[in-house]
């Protein structure tokens, strides 16, 4: 297949557009900060980790909610160790959490 640069932009365009809209129903539902974080290495760099606490029960599963709608639209064979373990690990992270509650 050839690409042209017409071609090329309008991949790159439904990209973007399906990036931005993972998880948008839960923007606005849950603090921006919350809902900004990508995984457990994103809210460690962050300085989030321990901020998590902060927020309640619901914002908190509301999160992990997302998250794993975030993993399902993913390719487990081939996005397992860079996207989908960090986003299990900050599911794990959360969980421990509100078990600890």
């Amino acid at each position: 297949m050839k690409l042209n640069k017409e071609t090329l932009k309008q991949i790159i365009k439904e990209e973007l557009e399906a990036v931005m809209n993972e998880s948008d129903r839960f923007q606005g539902q849950i603090p921006q900060e919350l809902w900004s974080i990508s995984d457990y290495e994103d809210a460690r760099d962050e300085g989030m980790l321990g901020r998590l606490s902060s927020y309640s029960d619901e914002e908190l599963q509301m999160k992990i909610e997302q998250l794993r709608e975030e993993i399902a639209e993913e390719d487990p064979y081939d996005n397992y160790d860079s996207t989908i373990a960090p986003k299990e690990a900050l599911i794990n992270f959360i969980q421990d959490i509100l078990q600890g509650r």
